[in-house]
């Protein structure tokens, strides 16, 4: 670690002394009020220096409570990071010690959510008054705002009534709260045997609302395939998100987990069940940190919700042909491997043809 490394990190600790937030491991009482002021930094990792610099913001998260929207990938790969105000001053600093290009896209991130949250009231009017006007029998789902999990869940039960032969609703598992955890299996037959089984799951991290509102109206041309759908998956975390907005409520990632304590008596609750799969577990980009958002779990499959996606695919192993994990935010298509930058599996080739169809289809 060169004099810079150390000094950055030093002042990392001494800054993470001063400014720790319990916002973590207090979340289920946060008051919704205006007075905690979020903003957002977009970092410009243009040389390996900056992308070392954010790295070390990254290992120092948890105690300054910064809140990252975008992966640590490579150099000339912005990052983005929520950064709460009182943090604001050292982070400054440090960008200027260390010649760190960065801007400010957000001022104030809680005011941002309330406007978005008065608009999608203002949607639900005209929603309703379309409803009112609709002649139709088939299921509708409301996209005016993003919508609770039972309104989810009677979608897909409305589809089942309306298509029998075409929708049945399963249930996947349950989630650390015990909530059923619903998904939908699509078919021209439902009985039909020896047909491929395509995989979408949704929703594993709790913030990224849009790809659940995605996956439930996803457009299941039959293609002689079997579609598994799972439009939310991390149910707990997703219905704790809708209930201020308040950016460290709305801005949850991980499920609701029991409190995990570290030896120093701060308790921090939720596990990230992206990074709780036994597939380089503890690996880059996770944290054993429970108080961080990219916390892994004690173990590998520690959740019942990670557990109930492992249990279902190697009892089908020899059906699924296709597994799409949907996420928001970054614009990005990652194939596997997405553990670390250039790894790749044997049909490395045929994934390389797909992205590059769905990539001249977004242009």
């Amino acid at each position: 670690m060169s004099n810079a490394q150390l000094f950055l990190f030093y002042f990392l600790q001494l800054a993470a002394c001063l400014c720790f937030s319990q916002a973590q491991w207090k979340s289920a009482s946060i008051i919704d009020n205006n007075e905690d002021v979020y903003k957002v930094f977009r970092f410009y990792t243009n040389t390996t220096d900056d992308l070392h610099f954010v790295l070390m913001l990254q290992n120092a998260a948890a105690k300054l409570n910064l809140n990252f929207w975008t992966e640590i990938v490579r150099t000339n790969s912005p990052v983005d990071v929520m950064i709460p105000e009182k943090s604001v001053p050292y982070i400054e600093k440090l960008c200027q010690m260390n010649n760190i290009m960065y801007e400010i896209i957000i001022e104030n991130v809680h005011k941002l959510i309330q406007e978005k949250k008065a608009m999608a009231e203002k949607r639900k009017i005209f929603s309703r008054t379309f409803k009112d006007f609709v002649g139709s029998k088939r299921p509708l789902y409301d996209h005016s705002d993003y919508q609770s999990y039972n309104k989810m869940c009677r979608f897909m039960e409305a589809l089942e009534s309306a298509y029998p032969e075409n929708a049945k609703v399963l249930t996947l598992g349950k989630t650390r709260n015990g909530k059923p955890i619903y998904m939908i299996k699509i078919a021209e037959n439902l009985n039909a045997s020896g047909k491929k089984g395509f995989w979408i799951n949704a929703g594993i991290h709790a913030r990224e609302w849009a790809s659940s509102s995605t996956a439930i109206i996803e457009n299941c041309f039959f293609l002689g395939l079997i579609w598994y759908i799972v439009p939310l998956l991390n149910v707990d975390g997703y219905e704790f998100t809708r209930r201020n907005t308040h950016p460290d409520v709305r801005l949850w990632r991980k499920n609701r987990s029991p409190a995990e304590c570290l030896n120093n008596g701060q308790c921090c609750r939720g596990v990230d069940l992206n990074r709780n799969f036994n597939f380089n577990f503890g690996g880059q980009g996770s944290s054993t940190d429970p108080c961080d958002e990219t916390f892994q779990g004690p173990f590998a499959f520690s959740e019942p919700e990670s557990r109930a996606v492992r249990d279902f695919v190697l009892a089908h192993k020899n059906h699924l042909g296709a597994f799409i994990d949907l996420h928001t935010y970054s614009q990005i298509w990652i194939h596997p491997y997405g553990h670390r930058p250039d790894t790749y599996p044997a049909d490395v080739d045929d994934l390389f043809i797909w992205n590059t169809l769905q990539s001249r289809k977004r242009s």
